[in-house]
């Protein structure tokens, strides 16, 4: 990405050949080459997607609606935004339930 918009023209990462924007179709077949099988998985919109998780997590799920466009972050939330599967760190709080449970035996 860095080459890409370094060897740039204008403010385009992805350029067609007149320095107008890409088609997503002439892009999404430039994609599919680049990754190969073993990024299958990885698609345009999986970029989306990490960008709204991470602005979610640094700013809010407000800043990330507006970022990708949405006018609410209902949409945001619903299909953009990772769910956090990581529970926090609630071992000083369990701690205090096993200093409990030694002193009723």
């Amino acid at each position: 990405m860095r080459r890409r918009k370094a060897g740039a023209a204008g403010d385009l990462v992805f350029p067609n050949r007149n320095g107008e924007p890409m088609e997503p179709a002439n892009f999404r077949r430039l994609w599919r080459e680049a990754r190969g099988k073993e990024w299958e998985g990885v698609k345009p919109s999986s970029f989306r997607k990490a960008v709204a998780t991470l602005i979610e997590r640094e700013s809010g799920s407000l800043i990330a609606s507006r970022q990708l466009g949405h006018s609410s972050d209902a949409i945001t939330k619903k299909h953009y935004i990772e769910r956090n599967r990581n529970a926090p760190d609630s071992s000083l709080i369990l701690e205090q339930l096993n200093s409990r449970v030694i002193l009723v035996h």
